[in-house]
Protein backbone atom coordinates (compact mmCIF):
# COMPACT_ATOMS: atom_id res chain seq x y z
CA UNK A 1 0.00 0.00 0.00
CA UNK A 2 1.13 3.54 -0.85
CA UNK A 3 1.81 5.72 2.19
CA UNK A 4 1.66 9.20 0.64
CA UNK A 5 1.79 11.02 3.98
CA UNK A 6 4.99 9.34 5.18
CA UNK A 7 6.47 9.53 1.68
CA UNK A 8 5.74 13.27 1.53
CA UNK A 9 7.32 13.89 4.94
CA UNK A 10 10.49 12.00 3.98
CA UNK A 11 10.54 13.79 0.61
CA UNK A 12 10.59 17.21 2.29
CA UNK A 13 13.43 16.12 4.57
CA UNK A 14 15.37 14.92 1.54
CA UNK A 15 14.81 18.25 -0.24
CA UNK A 16 16.22 20.17 2.70
CA UNK A 17 19.28 17.92 2.85
CA UNK A 18 19.83 18.32 -0.90
CA UNK A 19 19.76 22.13 -0.54
CA UNK A 20 22.42 21.86 2.16
CA UNK A 21 24.61 19.79 -0.16
CA UNK A 22 24.26 16.57 1.86
CA UNK A 23 23.88 14.44 -1.24
CA UNK A 24 24.31 10.95 0.22
CA UNK A 25 21.79 11.55 3.02
CA UNK A 26 19.34 13.16 0.57
CA UNK A 27 19.62 10.23 -1.85
CA UNK A 28 18.88 7.76 0.92
CA UNK A 29 15.70 9.62 1.91
CA UNK A 30 14.59 10.14 -1.70
CA UNK A 31 14.97 6.39 -2.22
CA UNK A 32 12.83 5.65 0.85
CA UNK A 33 10.18 8.14 -0.25
CA UNK A 34 10.10 6.70 -3.77
CA UNK A 35 9.72 3.16 -2.41
CA UNK A 36 6.66 4.29 -0.40
CA UNK A 37 5.14 6.35 -3.21
CA UNK A 38 6.70 6.11 -6.72
CA UNK A 39 5.69 9.67 -7.65
CA UNK A 40 7.27 11.21 -10.75
CA UNK A 41 8.32 14.33 -8.82
CA UNK A 42 10.24 12.14 -6.39
CA UNK A 43 11.75 10.25 -9.32
CA UNK A 44 13.15 13.49 -10.79
CA UNK A 45 14.77 14.47 -7.51
CA UNK A 46 16.13 10.98 -6.92
CA UNK A 47 17.56 10.86 -10.46
CA UNK A 48 19.28 14.21 -9.96
CA UNK A 49 20.70 12.97 -6.65
CA UNK A 50 21.94 9.71 -8.17
CA UNK A 51 23.66 11.58 -10.98
CA UNK A 52 25.53 13.67 -8.42
CA UNK A 53 26.66 10.45 -6.74
CA UNK A 54 27.96 9.11 -10.06
CA UNK A 55 25.28 6.44 -10.58
CA UNK A 56 24.70 7.47 -14.20
CA UNK A 57 22.79 4.42 -15.42
CA UNK A 58 20.24 4.46 -12.59
CA UNK A 59 19.81 8.22 -12.99
CA UNK A 60 19.22 7.86 -16.74
CA UNK A 61 16.62 5.11 -16.17
CA UNK A 62 14.62 7.34 -13.79
CA UNK A 63 14.77 10.40 -16.04
CA UNK A 64 13.62 8.19 -18.93
CA UNK A 65 10.66 6.93 -16.88
CA UNK A 66 9.64 10.50 -16.01
CA UNK A 67 9.98 11.67 -19.64
CA UNK A 68 7.76 8.85 -20.91
CA UNK A 69 5.08 9.27 -18.24
CA UNK A 70 4.71 13.05 -17.92
CA UNK A 71 2.44 13.71 -20.89
CA UNK A 72 0.26 16.03 -18.80
CA UNK A 73 3.23 18.04 -17.55
CA UNK A 74 5.15 19.15 -20.62
CA UNK A 75 7.72 21.18 -18.69
CA UNK A 76 8.63 18.18 -16.54
CA UNK A 77 8.68 15.86 -19.57
CA UNK A 78 10.97 18.24 -21.49
CA UNK A 79 13.28 18.64 -18.50
CA UNK A 80 13.51 14.86 -17.99
CA UNK A 81 14.18 14.25 -21.71
CA UNK A 82 17.00 16.78 -21.69
CA UNK A 83 18.61 15.27 -18.61
CA UNK A 84 18.21 11.73 -19.98
CA UNK A 85 19.76 12.78 -23.30
CA UNK A 86 22.72 14.38 -21.56
CA UNK A 87 23.29 11.23 -19.51
CA UNK A 88 22.99 9.01 -22.59
CA UNK A 89 26.08 10.70 -24.04
CA UNK A 90 28.00 9.70 -20.90
CA UNK A 91 27.01 6.03 -21.11
CA UNK A 92 28.12 3.23 -23.42
CA UNK A 93 25.97 0.96 -25.57
CA UNK A 94 26.76 -2.77 -25.59
CA UNK A 95 25.55 -5.05 -28.39
CA UNK A 96 25.92 -8.81 -27.81
CA UNK A 97 25.24 -11.06 -30.79
CA UNK A 98 24.40 -14.71 -30.04
CA UNK A 99 24.58 -17.39 -32.73
CA UNK A 100 22.38 -19.85 -30.85
CA UNK A 101 20.16 -18.00 -28.32
CA UNK A 102 17.69 -20.89 -28.17
CA UNK A 103 19.98 -23.29 -26.29
CA UNK A 104 18.25 -24.68 -23.19
CA UNK A 105 19.62 -23.18 -20.00
CA UNK A 106 21.57 -20.42 -21.77
CA UNK A 107 22.53 -17.57 -19.41
CA UNK A 108 23.96 -14.17 -20.37
CA UNK A 109 25.39 -11.86 -17.74
CA UNK A 110 26.78 -8.37 -18.29
CA UNK A 111 28.52 -7.26 -15.13
CA UNK A 112 26.18 -8.17 -12.26
CA UNK A 113 23.01 -8.10 -14.38
CA UNK A 114 21.42 -11.13 -16.03
CA UNK A 115 20.08 -10.50 -19.54
CA UNK A 116 17.36 -12.30 -21.51
CA UNK A 117 18.96 -14.34 -24.32
CA UNK A 118 18.22 -13.04 -27.83
CA UNK A 119 19.88 -12.92 -31.23
CA UNK A 120 21.00 -9.36 -30.38
CA UNK A 121 21.10 -7.94 -26.87
CA UNK A 122 21.30 -4.14 -26.50
CA UNK A 123 22.22 -2.75 -23.11
CA UNK A 124 23.49 0.50 -21.63
CA UNK A 125 26.41 0.38 -19.21
CA UNK A 126 28.60 2.91 -17.45
CA UNK A 127 32.11 3.54 -18.83
CA UNK A 128 34.80 1.17 -17.62
CA UNK A 129 35.63 -2.53 -17.79
CA UNK A 130 32.69 -4.92 -17.54
CA UNK A 131 32.80 -8.72 -17.78
CA UNK A 132 30.53 -10.55 -20.21
CA UNK A 133 29.81 -14.20 -19.34
CA UNK A 134 27.71 -16.56 -21.49
CA UNK A 135 27.12 -20.09 -20.20
CA UNK A 136 25.09 -23.15 -21.20
CA UNK A 137 24.82 -26.58 -19.54
CA UNK A 138 27.37 -29.09 -20.81
CA UNK A 139 29.27 -26.52 -22.90
CA UNK A 140 32.39 -24.43 -22.31
CA UNK A 141 31.66 -20.91 -21.02
CA UNK A 142 32.39 -17.78 -23.05
CA UNK A 143 34.01 -14.96 -21.07
CA UNK A 144 35.42 -11.61 -22.14
CA UNK A 145 36.01 -8.14 -20.71
CA UNK A 146 34.23 -5.22 -22.36
CA UNK A 147 36.11 -1.90 -22.44
CA UNK A 148 33.25 0.61 -22.43
CA UNK A 149 33.87 4.24 -23.44
CA UNK A 150 31.40 7.10 -22.89
CA UNK A 151 29.28 7.77 -25.96
CA UNK A 152 30.66 4.73 -27.84
CA UNK A 153 29.22 1.35 -28.80
CA UNK A 154 30.88 -1.97 -27.95
CA UNK A 155 29.86 -4.94 -30.10
CA UNK A 156 30.65 -8.54 -29.16
CA UNK A 157 29.91 -11.63 -31.24
CA UNK A 158 29.59 -14.83 -29.22
CA UNK A 159 30.57 -17.84 -31.35
CA UNK A 160 28.33 -20.86 -31.63
CA UNK A 161 28.61 -23.16 -28.65
CA UNK A 162 30.21 -26.53 -29.31
CA UNK A 163 28.95 -29.41 -27.21
CA UNK A 164 31.56 -31.09 -25.07
CA UNK A 165 32.63 -34.44 -26.62
CA UNK A 166 30.92 -37.43 -25.05
CA UNK A 167 33.14 -40.08 -23.48
CA UNK A 168 33.12 -43.47 -25.24
CA UNK A 169 31.08 -46.20 -23.65
CA UNK A 170 32.99 -48.07 -20.98
CA UNK A 171 35.32 -45.15 -20.18
CA UNK A 172 33.77 -44.64 -16.77
CA UNK A 173 33.92 -48.34 -15.90
CA UNK A 174 37.58 -48.50 -17.04
CA UNK A 175 38.35 -45.50 -14.85
CA UNK A 176 36.72 -47.20 -11.89
CA UNK A 177 38.67 -50.44 -12.51
CA UNK A 178 41.94 -48.53 -12.79
CA UNK A 179 41.20 -46.82 -9.47
CA UNK A 180 40.52 -50.24 -7.89
CA UNK A 181 43.83 -51.57 -9.26
CA UNK A 182 45.65 -48.50 -8.00
CA UNK A 183 44.10 -48.85 -4.54
CA UNK A 184 45.00 -52.55 -4.48
CA UNK A 185 48.57 -51.83 -5.51
CA UNK A 186 48.97 -49.19 -2.85
CA UNK A 187 47.54 -51.59 -0.25
CA UNK A 188 49.95 -54.36 -1.28
CA UNK A 189 52.89 -51.96 -1.20
CA UNK A 190 51.84 -50.89 2.27
CA UNK A 191 51.68 -54.51 3.46
CA UNK A 192 55.14 -55.27 2.03
CA UNK A 193 56.55 -52.17 3.67
CA UNK A 194 55.05 -53.21 6.98
CA UNK A 195 56.61 -56.70 6.68
CA UNK A 196 60.04 -55.26 5.87
CA UNK A 197 59.81 -52.87 8.79
CA UNK A 198 58.86 -55.75 11.10
CA UNK A 199 61.84 -57.79 9.86
CA UNK A 200 64.22 -54.90 10.56
CA UNK A 201 62.75 -54.56 14.05
CA UNK A 202 63.25 -58.28 14.87
CA UNK A 203 66.83 -58.22 13.55
CA UNK A 204 67.66 -55.10 15.54
CA UNK A 205 66.21 -56.69 18.69
CA UNK A 206 68.39 -59.78 18.27
CA UNK A 207 71.50 -57.66 17.72
CA UNK A 208 70.67 -55.60 20.79
CA UNK A 209 70.19 -58.73 22.98
CA UNK A 210 73.35 -60.33 21.58
CA UNK A 211 75.42 -57.29 22.47
CA UNK A 212 74.47 -57.61 26.17
CA UNK A 213 74.99 -61.39 26.09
Amino acid sequence: PIDTTEAGRIFQQARELAKLGQVDEACELFTRSYSLDPALGTAVNLADCLERQGHLLRAWALFDVVARNSQNLQNRAKFARQRAGALLARLSMVIVKLHDPGIAGLEVRIGNREMTPATEIHDLIEPGDVELVVTAPGRPAFKTTLHAVAGATVAVEVPAFAALPEEPAGTISRRRRSRVYLAGGLGAAGAIGLGVSLGFAISAKRTYDGAFD
